[in-house]
């Protein structure tokens, strides 16, 4: 649990509980709501349990949209849904 320096008075240490909350509950939204577009590649690695080359075969073969930024790659929810779907056993 998130302590509040001692050197604060009662008020502003509730407060200070309050906003850390507030924050925590922002972030975890704003990342939820990410993710329902857009996937990080380490994630979506981590759940293919592929490597970078396969990745990168997986993303030129089935073309899936893809977003850079500097060095970060993510990649839509919805064209990993797609390839997903393409190769569903019936």
């Amino acid at each position: 649990m998130y302590k509040t320096p001692p050197y604060l008075k009662k008020g502003e240490q509730d407060l200070m509980l309050i906003m850390k909350e507030i924050n925590e509950n922002l972030y975890n939204l704003s990342t939820n709501v990410l993710y329902q577009k857009w996937l990080p590649k380490k994630a979506l690695m981590q759940f293919l349990d592929y490597g970078e080359t396969q990745m990168r075969v997986i993303e030129k073969q089935h073309k899936l949209q893809v977003s850079k930024i500097k060095a970060r790659t993510f990649y839509s929810v919805e064209s990993v849904l797609n390839l997903l779907e393409l190769h569903k056993i019936k």
